[in-house]
């Protein structure tokens, strides 16, 4: 059978499809989802958050489509999930999908790059001036009728350290030019170009630590950036340094950096992003007066989410009329795609 005939069987498939969405910024009823409706496919709603992955390998295994946040899609759940065809992203990052194992079952993964990188550059801003003013024990002080009226530095003049230069690392250069900053960067891969145009020097990741008054992390999780940020290179930073993290809670060791502020060895941090996610109600960082700590809201915008959820819900409705999109980020899916089950199913 041919890619083409297998795409229109399935198409012509009799079973009413399903698509799972699980951000809650696409409640039920959100208008965004109407094109599934007229298109005859029903939405349900559901999350991986405090499920079992039994329960979780059940609810995915009746769908045909899903629009999801950091919901895990290992190789063992893609294989129980005979009629999914495309899982797409309400983000950018898709570390909790393992991306070979959905092309060999033949489903496609999209997501929209650039799509929250404004969102993101933003907060980062935002979190890296408040590091340096020391945002988090000043609030806390005066919400405690005190009157400390604690010193801090300013992003004026300061040498500020990127560690991962793609789309929201160079974003966030462009809001930090009118500071007037020096902008070290690291990356594996250097934009030449960009780096001229924008003043960005790169340098080895040992003389960003070492020189940076704040170090934003905006890499990807890979095996490599998995605990970037250990003991090693925290020891290397400054004793007036902060470090920002919006990208992924993982590249982070967090109990090396929590032992760096215990020692106050560096001077705060300030995390969107944790390790299992929330971070632990009794994990050590919940307890410095100088870490400032924010629920993974870097790409929480209206105008970030109404671009997400409006995309995600073209990309996976494309993928199930047999069209395509260019969000598709493993294309080689179709080669193995499954034939779809034309045993009518009711839902529980």
């Amino acid at each position: 059978m041919t890619e083409k005939q297998n795409m229109t069987q399935y198409n012509l498939s009799t079973t009413r499809r399903r698509v799972l969405v699980t951000v809650p910024f696409l409640p039920k009823g959100h208008l965004t989802l109407e094109p599934f409706t007229t298109n005859g496919i029903d939405v349900i709603h559901g999350t991986s958050r405090n499920m079992t992955t039994a329960d979780w390998t059940a609810l995915v295994a009746s769908v045909d489509g899903a629009i999801v946040g950091s919901d895990p899609f290992s190789a063992p759940i893609l294989a129980a999930a005979p009629r999914l065809r495309a899982v797409a992203r309400g983000g950018v990052g898709y570390d909790a999908i393992d991306v070979p194992a959905a092309t060999a079952n033949g489903v496609a993964i999209c997501i929209h790059a650039g799509l929250n990188q404004r969102a993101v550059a933003e907060l980062a801003l935002t979190l890296m001036l408040a590091a340096l003013r020391r945002l988090p024990e000043n609030l806390a002080d005066y919400a405690a009728a005190g009157w400390k009226r604690l010193d801090g530095l300013e992003l004026t003049g300061a040498t500020v350290g990127i560690v991962g230069l793609g789309r929201i690392g160079k974003r966030l250069i462009q809001l930090l030019a009118p500071f007037e900053v020096t902008v070290l960067a690291h990356d594996a891969w250097q934009d030449e170009a960009f780096a001229k145009t924008h003043g960005v020097n790169y340098v080895s990741a040992e003389e960003l630590l070492a020189r940076s008054d704040v170090i934003s992390l905006h890499m990807p999780l890979t095996p490599e950036t998995r605990g970037w940020l250990n003991s090693e290179r925290l020891s290397l930073m400054k004793p007036s340094a902060s470090v920002v993290n919006t990208s992924r809670g993982e590249v982070v060791d967090q109990d090396a950096l929590a032992a760096a502020l215990a020692a106050k060895t560096i001077a705060g941090a300030a995390l969107d992003v944790a390790v299992g996610e929330p971070l632990a109600i009794d994990h050590p960082l919940r307890s410095f007066p100088n870490v400032l700590l924010t629920p993974h809201v870097g790409g929480a915008t209206e105008q970030a989410r109404d671009l997400g959820g409006s995309t995600a819900v073209r990309n996976v409705l494309a993928i199930l009329t047999g069209g395509s999109t260019p969000d598709v980020i493993n294309p080689e899916y179709t080669r193995h795609l499954r034939q779809a089950s034309t045993e009518p199913e009711t839902l529980s």
